[in-house]
């Protein structure tokens, strides 16, 4: 585990967020490092976090890379309010039920 790593844990112990937004490719810790530090972690306040995922990477292979880390919703860039809008509705207003398998949480 990198430092970063350290003070996104600590941050996230410290603090409950209520929802993340990530990046596919964030510098020191990328948006599917970060979900899957966020859904590993038994110290953190909330593993099952929402988290939208936004990304100019919208392949499918990088998608199904996404959610297999656990990211809740993905929103292709260019980015539109109503797109946003309607991730953070959904994580809100019609949460999914999350799954643990091996490799797969989300």
């Amino acid at each position: 585990m990198q430092l970063s790593d350290l003070k996104i844990q600590k941050a996230l112990k410290d603090y409950r967020a209520d929802i993340a937004l990530v990046d596919f490719t964030m510098q020191k810790l990328d948006g599917v490092g970060f979900t899957r530090l966020v859904r590993s972690s038994t110290d953190i306040q909330n593993p099952y976090l929402p988290i939208i995922m936004i990304s100019g990477h919208s392949t499918r292979t990088k998608v199904a890379e996404a959610r297999d880390a656990g990211v809740t919703e993905f929103v292709g860039k260019p980015v539109t309010a109503r797109a946003l809008l309607a991730r953070i509705e959904a994580v809100i207003m019609k949460p999914r039920p999350f799954i643990r398998y091996s490799r797969y949480f989300g």
